[in-house]
């Protein structure tokens, strides 16, 4: 195909000088969705370093839609606007490697301002081509041979219909030919309610949602080493209400883990109070009893993390001490003298990593045994689970927290069916995706507006799905500026929620000067995920999210404290063939949630250890749907 440049040079410096900075809003009017149906040929590519110097040939191509490229041209970045950009291109496609370059091609509605590569005459005057490698989209030039094209500018318009890697728009134009119905918003489309202040503790830590009874509604642990708060939705009033004196809870945490030490099918509490852990009993009535466990003083003064898990303790959850230099664990928590040993022998230490930031527990290899992940602010270890409480020996990961890290989370942020990492530290946030067989790699800054509109010194972070669209999304607290949402466009693409952003909607003016903890719960049982915030003062918000323009529906999976496991147990939600993602589940304190925006079926699908995969088909209607996973 004969083809030729299309943009004047003003233009093209422009769109070059703003594609370095990498920002670009995104744009309602060309999604993928356009992009995908308007392409009349798009070609996935593999490049490799030509003969000449500054060329890529294609060695290898894989027609998506239309027909294949007649011959594989040569790709020659020698025809770039300037020697900077030349550079900056010969690196860049150096660096994508393997990962295979996308070539569209089609009269497309945003012609005009997009760019892209002409035909010179002909029917196909008004024809454009992009390629997408590396994670930028690159425009083109051709000669009359078709044989040698010009890679000219980097293309920051285009960044508005897709801002992320190549491997992940693979990923999203498959999903679209696929599925007719397949989206890629460009708004959150949520908004909050007015928010009601619920609450003021001091010497707050940290804010996390937790189900204590087990039965599917919501409550609010609001952890301090002055003394913890209990928050939990009264019906009668419509009110969220401080139930801590009702519950007789009298915990003071540095650190606290929720579930059933005492093997009664009720959940506890295990507090860290900076000085020793006691384990708050929950009783028939629903109060609680604190009883002290006496730890060595090696094992104390090493705690600033504490996470449950099933270390094969019959019916009993063992408890996983994180903040020296290698992760401790204690599987019988109640005994009399709970003893906390190394979780395996020999394997790496965290020395020399920095401080402790937290210990993650989940299958991160999916072979359904319970990983650890002790994450230090200069790296991190991998124990990997060969069966319940039985680890080999830790390996260095490369996930790390940054500077004066304070948390990371789990996600699934590119729906892939593998749990990936999410840190945040004074340096900023971080997203490390889960490449499977132990390795991660860090992946933010092609990851949407994410990369560049969220800000250093963030403190605290939760996956949520504020949108109730299946997707995962993330909340970000900070110690400085307003609290930040990002949803989730699909395959770990990211757009700034501004109907959800406090400072854009003025909605609480204390609360954009920073906060201590943040966290996302249903608090009221109405099926949409609520924002509560923690503010330097103890001021505890909690912002309802609007449920005006209908019922939120979704799939919701728990793990409860009666079963004889006591987690954790990855499970994935399913549109037909399309995988939703996973999310990993303990009891009482992290649930399957798949929202879905209209009524249809999502299947569910999990594998407790030593059983059989299980599968569930839920027909969500006109309300939310929970199971119980068995």
């Amino acid at each position: 195909m004969s083809i030729r440049k299309c943009l004047s040079y003003g233009f093209v410096f422009g769109v070059w000088a703003l594609a370095f900075q990498a920002e670009a809003l995104i744009n309602p009017n060309f999604t993928p969705v356009t992009l995908v149906d308007e392409s009349q040929q798009i070609v996935a590519v593999v490049l490799k370093k030509g003969e000449k110097a500054a060329t890529f040939e294609g060695v290898s191509q894989t027609a998506l839609k239309g027909d294949k490229l007649a011959k594989l041209p040569v790709f020659d970045c020698n025809k770039a606007l300037n020697d900077e950009t030349k550079k900056f291109l010969v690196e860049h496609i150096e660096r994508a490697g393997s990962t295979p370059a996308l070539l569209f091609a089609g009269k497309f509605s945003e012609t005009g301002e997009a760019g892209g590569a002409a035909p010179e005459e002909g029917d196909d005057a008004d024809k454009k081509m992009f390629l997408h490698v590396g994670g930028k989209w690159v425009d083109l030039t051709s000669g009359a041979d078709s044989t040698t094209w010009g890679l000219v500018m980097l293309n920051a318009h285009m960044e508005g219909t897709w801002a992320g890697s190549s491997d992940m728009l693979l990923r999203a134009v498959k999903y679209r030919l696929s599925d007719p119905s397949a989206d890629f918003p460009v708004k959150s489309g949520s908004t909050w309610q007015a928010p009601v202040k619920i609450g003021q503790i001091d010497g707050l830590r940290r804010l996390r949602a937790v189900d204590v009874d087990g039965n599917g509604k919501g409550c609010l642990l609001a952890m301090s080493d002055k003394g913890d708060k209990l928050f939990a939705y009264d019906a009668a009033s419509k009110k969220v209400k401080d139930v801590t004196a009702a519950r007789k809870l009298a915990s003071k945490s540095v650190a606290a883990a929720w579930g059933d030490f005492s093997g009664d099918g009720r959940l506890d509490l295990a507090s860290f109070d900076g000085k020793g852990l006691s384990v708050c009993v929950q009783k028939e009535d629903g109060t609680f009893l604190a009883q002290p466990a006496a730890l060595s003083p090696d094992a104390a003064a090493a705690c600033a993390a504490l996470t449950a898990l099933d270390a094969g303790q019959k019916g009993q959850a063992s408890l996983l001490i994180g903040g020296g230099v290698a992760p401790l664990l204690v599987k019988d928590v109640m005994a009399k003298e709970p003893r906390a040993e190394a979780l395996a022998d020999g394997g790496v230490s965290g020395a020399g990593l920095g401080k402790a930031v937290d210990c993650l527990v989940a299958d991160l290899d999916n072979d359904h045994a319970a990983d650890v992940l002790a994450v230090y602010e200069k790296g991190s270890l991998l124990y990997r689970g060969k069966s319940a409480g039985v680890f080999l020996p830790a390996v260095k990961c490369e996930i790390s927290g940054g500077a004066a890290s304070l948390a990371a989370c789990l996600a699934d942020f590119d729906a892939d069916g593998r749990l990936d990492v999410f840190t945040v530290s004074e340096e900023g946030s971080r997203i490390w995706q889960n490449e499977g067989s132990g390795k991660f790699v860090e992946y933010i800054s092609v990851s949407g507006e994410i990369a560049y509109i969220s800000k250093p010194n963030s403190i605290d972070c939760v996956t949520c799905d504020f949108n109730n669209d299946g997707r995962q999304d993330v909340l970000i607290s900070y110690s400085d500026i307003g609290a930040q949402i990002f949803f989730n466009r699909g395959f770990r693409s990211f757009g700034h929620a501004h109907d959800l952003d406090l400072s854009e909607n003025q909605l609480l003016a204390a609360a954009e000067a920073g906060q201590k903890s943040g966290c996302a719960v249903d608090l009221n049982g109405d099926g949409a995920q609520d924002m509560v915030l923690g503010l330097p003062d103890g001021e505890i918000w909690c912002f309802d999210r609007s449920t005006d323009d209908g019922q939120p529906l979704a799939a919701i999976a728990s793990l409860s404290p009666k079963n004889a496991f006591k987690g954790p147990v990855t499970v994935t939600g399913w549109i037909g063939d399309h995988l939703l993602g996973a999310w990993s589940v303990m009891p009482g304190t992290a649930d399957a949630f798949f929202g879905i925006r209209d009524a249809g079926n999502i299947t569910l699908k999990w594998q407790l250890p030593g059983g059989a995969t299980q599968t569930m088909d839920l027909q969500i209607e006109s309300k939310p749907k929970r199971i119980e996973l068995k």
